[in-house]
């Protein structure tokens, strides 16, 4: 209660690591009431993001699992559960027996009450224990937002940045043995989270964040660090080859934010939709040498999401195209 209290004070007066350990505490209830709304809070407070820029990757690590590796977990995953429901059943009969026997205390043994406590006592801290082993290690990476480039997860940064800081934490039921990142091993703090600082090698940083409990089972957490391709001649402009005119989209960079939306619910589908913005993205990057980003099936969170990550790297003379296939409203 001491330490929630004293955390509470340092986070109120905008201390970006007491906001981190405060949000933990409400998260696992530890002296204070469990609040997993105002843990969020203390989360967003320290990365400094709005509500919808938070995003969790915990999960993703376990589409890097092979088929063997899933098989196998499930399996343990299924025995611990049985094994967990015939502890259960056992521990019901056990305080049914203290029941009896507190009901005819007369007759029965204190020795006999004392072994079967111990019985109590000793079941429930198995179960616990159980229960512990069989969550699977977990890498949850709370900021910076990243954003899914293909199949691995992207942050974009600006040009020029020569550090990124990666802030997240892990658990581990079965304990943790090792955690590294990029091969190397990095501490972790009291809470199990983590707060790195890592260089920018190149135009694509590659970071690998690995975790392996005392069971051996591994997570592992991939992402890139991207940041744009600085333009070899700043006076470069775009040719139009195809109609024999020359025409010039200023002298940065041209990115396109292509949304192609073809599978409706409420209404009907349009199949030309992600054919059409499949064919212009490749139009504007092959012809024209746009750098594109492509959307299919794009909820209105992810439109803004990606718009904001194109929008934080742009520069005053960038040049922007947005074009949209689907239904709409104007």
């Amino acid at each position: 209660m001491q330490a929630a209290a004293w955390y509470q004070r340092a986070a109120q007066q905008g201390h970006q690591r007491a906001q981190m350990q405060l949000g933990h505490l409400y998260e696992a209830g530890l002296g204070v009431v469990q609040d997993p709304e105002q843990a969020l809070e203390w989360y967003r407070a320290a990365t400094g993001l709005a509500d919808d820029q938070l995003a969790f990757a915990s999960s993703i690590q376990h589409a890097r699992l092979s088929e063997h590796e899933r098989l196998a977990w499930a399996q343990e995953k299924a025995s611990l559960q049985q094994q967990l429901e015939q502890d259960r059943s056992s521990l019901a009969k056990l305080k049914q027996q203290y029941a009896d026997l507190q009901r005819s205390t007369e007759q029965a043994s204190q020795s006999r009450l004392h072994q079967i406590e111990t019985a109590i006592a000793a079941q429930q801290q198995k179960i616990t224990g159980q229960a512990k082993k069989s969550q699977l290690p977990v890498i949850t990476i709370l900021s910076p937002v990243l954003s899914l480039d293909g199949v691995r997860p992207t942050l974009h940064i600006p040009p020029g940045t020569t550090e990124q800081s990666l802030i997240g934490r892990v658990s581990a039921g079965a304990g943790i043995k090792t955690f590294s990142i990029n091969n190397a091993a990095f501490p972790l703090d009291e809470q199990l989270g983590f707060w790195a600082s890592l260089p920018i090698q190149s135009d694509v940083t590659p970071v690998t964040i690995t975790l392996i409990d005392q069971q051996d089972r591994m997570a592992q957490f991939h992402l890139s660090m991207k940041q744009p391709i600085a333009a070899s001649q700043p006076s470069a402009s775009i040719t139009h080859k195809d109609n024999g005119i020359n025409g010039k989209l200023g002298h940065g960079r041209s990115i396109a934010l292509i949304v192609g939306n073809h599978d409706y619910d409420a209404m009907p589908d349009l199949p030309s939709a992600q054919a059409d913005a499949l064919a212009l993205s490749d139009l504007l990057e092959n012809r024209y040498g746009f750098e594109t980003h492509t959307l299919q099936n794009a909820t209105r969170t992810q439109f803004m999401k990606q718009l904001y990550l194109i929008q934080q790297q742009l520069q005053a003379q960038d040049n922007l195209l947005i074009f949209y296939a689907g239904h709409g409203d104007l």
